[in-house]
């Protein structure tokens, strides 16, 4: 295989894990919608998402095997320094690391959504479903104290798990507490409200000469908005609210007040998919040992799903670059 097509095919898989969660959130909102208008059961809910997950699962899986095999059948058949791959160390131990954290976590949302369809066909205690997602806000935080950048941005794990705790502990006690049935939609989204205004508080915009970054940050913020209307529709409809824009929403059809919840699903894969996806190409282009592709990368710029990234080696990847051995730059991961 040539270097621009392994290029090519590097870049598809790079860009598959975005596009599978997209599939899957769409697929997710669709069949609420329907649920929520009573035409399917709800135990069709978890469908979608459960089989994203276990295409990420094997995706990510079969990702550390192939590393794994790699770098043992290096050693093995050539312990001498050139038969060696053109990697440092600090490039096995990141690719290593991203693996296996990868995998870990889609175990457990696996697990999650899992159990969460046994809950729905044998009305199990809900509570148990839930149990993976505490452990991933309780990883993130973990994760938040014990690593650092380039290998994670330290805030963003931080917050991210806060997001997820709350959100769990409200949804928790809608579920399993009796007295909180009766709590109105407005109360148990308050992780929501505060989530919205955290971002309010902690966003910057880019100050890049970049064009396509300050454009992604208004797709974004335009995403969030949507996603903003779409909770507020979801709680007044919930709510059966009659003043303000209550009446309007109670009287509206779920497939309507779930629109914007597709469109900012939409606008936020396509903020952000560019940076995981170059995040994830570089540690492929470790793996199969091809960092010196990147100078065929101007052949692939109108293939990518993505917008195109900057046209220099050094700013593909939104890692620091490191030496190889043989003196190619390539992605810190």
């Amino acid at each position: 295989m040539g270097p621009v097509a392994r290029l090519a095919t590097l870049r598809l898989l790079s860009e598959t894990p975005v596009g599978v969660v997209l599939l899957g959130v769409i697929g997710t909102i669709g069949i609420v919608a329907l649920a929520l208008d009573e035409v399917v059961g709800w135990s069709m809910v978890c469908i979608p998402g459960l089989v994203a997950a276990v295409i990420l699962w094997i995706f990510f899986t079969v990702m550390g095997i192939t590393w794994v095999h790699r770098c043992r059948a290096n050693m093995l058949d050539s312990p001498d320094e050139e038969g060696m791959l053109e990697v440092t160390l600090d490039s096995v131990l990141s690719v290593f690391k991203f693996c296996v954290i990868a995998h870990i976590y889609m175990t457990l949302v696996v697990l999650s959504f899992a159990l969460w369809l046994l809950h729905m066909i044998n009305d199990a205690n809900p509570g148990y479903c839930l149990i993976p997602l505490y452990l991933l806000g309780a990883l993130h935080i973990l994760a938040s104290i014990i690593l650092r950048p380039p290998d994670i941005s330290p805030m963003l794990h931080l917050s991210w798990g806060l997001c997820m705790l709350g959100h769990l502990i409200a949804v928790t006690l809608q579920l399993v507490c009796e007295s909180c049935e009766k709590w109105s939609w407005v109360v148990i989204f308050t992780p929501s409200w505060l989530t919205y205004l955290s971002i309010a508080f902690v966003f910057r915009w880019p100050t890049t000469d970049y064009p396509a970054a300050r454009f992604r940050a208004k797709v974004g913020t335009f995403g969030v908005l949507m996603l903003l209307v779409a909770q507020i529709g979801l709680a007044m409809r919930l709510d059966e609210y009659t003043f303000f824009m209550g009446a309007f929403f109670s009287k509206t059809p779920w497939p309507v007040i779930l629109i914007p919840a597709l469109l900012a699903s939409i606008l936020l894969a396509a903020a952000v998919g560019p940076g995981a996806s170059r995040r994830l190409l570089g540690h492929l282009q470790t793996i199969v040992n091809s960092a010196d592709d990147d100078q065929h990368f101007d052949a692939l710029q109108e293939q990518s799903l993505f917008e195109a990234t900057p046209r220099s080696p050094r700013t593909l990847f939104t890692g620091p670059v490191i030496r190889h051995n043989s003196g190619v730059s390539a992605p810190a991961g």
